[in-house]
């Protein structure tokens, strides 16, 4: 339990409430999560999962084996189901034999250091009216192309991607292992986004396994 302890902060008591709706996304699944302090465990043992508000929006966060936090942020009114829609399918997959093959593609990716897994999520659309834009179609192969040159050191990491399109611009936010990429970033938004009046938003996250 000496991870948990190290990456614990302060949380107040009213995210309780969002410590039980995060267990009880986990028990849908058939999983029996056993509270420790502020965090979540299946089985007494690691990851370790939890859900509190941060200046006004929702974060979660998984602690890894080793002491690694995977953070995702999400916008406070309808955050949890974003999360459940999204990054918590790669993590049943992942961690917990809860594996979709109908959200979750798990694909194995060769680079120059050996063949890695990559466990993506769906990309979450929407549109301020109408139907959810198209993802565009380069979209995936640039990441791919990115993840084959990264420095991957370790044996797990992680790509977080958050788009909006507002008034035809494009606003791209990417990390990976919690780290802005300002490169892979400018090099998304020169996809093909939609560029009509409406707003767009789109996110996906992915892991990535050594084999």
């Amino acid at each position: 339990m000496s991870h948990v302890k190290n990456v614990m902060t302060e949380i107040s008591p009213d995210d309780s409430a969002l410590r039980d709706r995060l267990a009880d996304l986990l028990r849908a699944e058939r999983l029996d999560p056993q509270r420790r302090g502020d965090w979540l465990l299946i089985d007494e043992a690691f990851p370790a999962l939890r859900a509190h508000r941060d200046q006004g929006a929702l974060c979660v966060e998984l602690t890894l084996y080793d002491g690694r936090v995977i953070r995702e942020r999400f916008a406070a009114q309808g955050g949890l189901m974003a999360f459940s829609d999204g990054p918590l399918r790669v993590f049943l997959s992942a961690f917990w034999e809860r594996h979709n093959p109908g959200l979750v593609a798990r694909d194995v990716w060769k680079r120059a250091d050996g063949p890695w897994l990559a466990i993506t999520g769906p990309y979450l659309r929407e549109a301020s009216s109408g139907e959810a834009a198209p993802v565009p179609y380069r979209l995936f192969g640039m990441v791919q192309d990115f993840v084959r040159e990264a420095a991957l050191d370790d044996d797990l990491h992680w790509l977080s991607m958050q788009v909006s399109v507002v008034e035809g611009q494009a606003h791209v936010f990417v990390q990976l292992d919690n780290i802005e990429q300002p490169d892979l970033a400018d090099t998304l938004r020169s996809l093909d986004w939609p560029r009509d009046a409406r707003t767009h938003a789109m996110r996906n996250f992915m892991l990535l396994a050594r084999s």
